[in-house]
């Protein structure tokens, strides 16, 4: 058991040593999942009033199995910067995949860190449900609508992105009455083929001033009519793998914004 330590929110910090992308992924992804967790876990670094978590790529080892596998070490430390717990992964991948922006090696990274982290975070704070506390705003972020969705998908996938995208403590909403970056989803949806139907979703990320900062893109293929309907928990998904790169892009945005 884990004492003395008062919890109110986990800071997620992007880890270092990975390429700034990277590091970004690997952050997002850690806040949702430790969401999920029941823990809450935010990407906002303002008013820092709980728990803090850095990671960092460690150093080789100077042996073969540096070819194989890579080291994260991750800190949790207090609002003070005392640690509370501190640990160690090792993860399977050749040494070319960590400075890239490997999705896959991004998800087994996140998957390994959150059941620890969340067990300490609950030892503290007897399991916390997800809230963020309202101070740590940052940016205001209109998701109108998605367009071209069959089904109820036009509004359930914007509500879900929006979802996504308060979890770093924006202000997020179908109208943000101006002054906000603009996410506009498309999804198109090709006609049944043996079965199956392709499906492409872009979602194109805009500066306040209708200026295109890029546009995320997804494809799959999905048994023919199984989204005429309610997309139900398949909106939520899609929101959880867009949302992430979605928000590198406000940041990468924001970043030009301020001259940085």
């Amino acid at each position: 058991m884990v004492a003395g330590v008062g919890v109110r929110s986990v800071h997620v910090l992007p880890p270092q040593g990975f390429s700034p992308d990277m590091a970004l992924l690997i952050r997002n992804r850690l806040v949702l999942a430790l969401r999920e967790s029941g823990v809450a876990a935010t990407a906002a670094t303002g008013n820092i009033d709980g728990i803090v978590v850095r990671g960092q790529k460690l150093p080789g080892r100077g042996n073969v199995e540096d070819t194989l596998f890579g080291r994260v070490g991750w800190a949790l430390n207090d609002a003070t910067g005392a640690e509370v717990i501190s640990f160690e992964q090792r993860i399977r991948g050749a040494p070319s995949r960590w400075q890239t922006l490997d999705r896959d090696l991004a998800e087994r990274i996140v998957a390994g860190a959150v059941p620890e982290i969340a067990e300490v975070v609950k030892q503290i704070d007897g399991a916390p449900g997800p809230q963020i506390a309202a101070s740590s705003a940052r940016l205001s972020i209109a998701v109108p609508d998605v367009k071209g969705a069959p089904g109820d998908g036009n509004k359930r996938l914007a509500l879900a992105m929006r979802q996504v995208l308060a979890l770093d403590g924006n202000r997020v909403g179908a109208d943000v009455g101006g002054g906000g970056y603009v996410v506009a989803g498309t999804v198109k949806l090709d006609p049944p083929l043996a079965g199956r139907q392709r499906i492409a979703i872009d979602w194109v990320v805009l500066f306040p001033d209708l200026r295109e900062i890029g546009t995320i893109r997804q494809r799959n293929a999905v048994p023919a009519g199984s989204l005429d309907g309610s997309w139900g928990r398949i909106a939520d998904l899609i929101a959880k793998a867009a949302g992430p790169e979605v928000a590198q892009l406000i940041a990468r945005g924001e970043a030009a914004r301020q001259g940085q």
